[in-house]
């Protein structure tokens, strides 16, 4: 069984907006996440942000990363603000999500991702066949 979960996306997020992160989770729950983003637009800049959906082997999601947001990255025009970047984050998940976890789905925006994390978290919580692990952990979090 391998020790760790790594995904990938890339992929235009808006007008010449494009973004490219890579996740990696490991079994002791330890989440690392990278992004690129870039506005190639003349005068628009770009406003990322990212999250990552930890899915089990059913294919049904367990656990979800915070949002992230990236630098601000300006139009190419922009002297003031880089039009390009990496950042990068660490967040540690219970190990019972790094258990459990088969794949990892990446989520990218331009704006912002409003309710979207928190739909995913309500989607977790009534997910019936949840192992007891993770639900235990949601309790925790008092979601």
């Amino acid at each position: 069984m391998s020790q760790l979960i790594k995904a990938n996306k890339s992929g235009d997020v808006g007008n010449k907006k494009r973004m490219s992160t890579d996740a990696v989770l490991y079994k002791n729950g330890l989440l690392n996440i990278e992004t690129y983003s870039q506005s190639k637009h003349p005068t628009e800049g770009l406003r990322g942000h990212v999250l990552v959906i930890c899915v089990d082997d059913t294919s049904k999601a367990i656990w979800v990363s915070k949002d992230y947001k990236c630098t601000t990255r300006g139009g190419r025009l922009d002297p003031f603000c880089a039009s390009a970047g990496t950042n990068a984050w660490q967040e540690q998940f219970p190990e019972a999500v790094g258990q459990h976890t088969t794949s990892l789905n990446i989520v990218h925006s331009e704006e912002g991702l409003g309710n979207v994390r928190n739909n995913i978290l309500q989607a977790i919580k009534t997910y019936t066949e949840i192992s007891q692990e993770i639900a235990t952990e949601i309790k925790k979090l008092g979601i």
